[in-house]
């Protein structure tokens, strides 16, 4: 295990850690919850190391979802710091998807931000905020606002409305007839 592995579980089992934008929308295309990536993460195993990564120092790790299905997750520390630990991306493992996927990004000029979350035949407009920072993998959402986002997904996944309007507005999709 890496030394860098090692750090980036020392920060996850201490709360400190933060989500890039660009990984949580890429978990949510990928079927993937939050929760289940911090809970897998200690019986993650580690595939490579990236410790002279541009951004700082990050690792792929395989991990599981809730059904035990494999999750590539892509866990880093910014450069010239010791913490957060973040949460680049993650993605469903695909050999044809691999390359051009692990460290993709997206610009954002924005902190308060509303994200659109599409499930089923609703879609819910969340409230979050984006952390900005010079370094790293900058925009973050804070895990309290990646967890929102995953309760309203699974509240919608449930058909439960009224959950999931507790923290976002939520819209029907009506298709239309050309």
């Amino acid at each position: 295990m890496s030394e860098i592995f090692q750090r980036v579980l020392h920060l996850v089992r201490q709360g400190n850690v933060k989500i890039s934008d660009h990984g949580y929308n890429e978990l949510m295309a990928d079927g993937i919850f939050t929760r289940d990536l911090f809970l897998s993460i200690l019986d993650g195993i580690e595939i490579e190391n990236y410790p002279e990564y541009l951004k700082g120092p990050c690792v792929l790790v395989l991990q599981k979802d809730r059904d035990g299905k494999p999750v590539h997750v892509v866990w880093g520390i910014p450069k010239g710091k010791s913490s957060p630990a973040v949460l680049v991306t993650a993605y469903r493992p695909d050999p044809k998807k691999m390359d051009g996927r692990l460290f993709e990004e997206e610009t954002m000029n924005q902190k308060s931000y509303v994200k659109l979350i599409h499930e089923g035949s609703y879609v819910a407009e969340v409230d979050v905020e984006l952390i900005y920072e010079d370094e790293g993998w900058s925009p973050y959402l804070s895990m309290e606002d990646a967890y929102k986002i995953d309760d309203i997904r699974e509240a919608l996944q449930k058909g439960d409305i009224a959950a999931a309007a507790r923290h976002a507005r939520i819209y029907t999709l009506t298709p239309i007839a050309v």
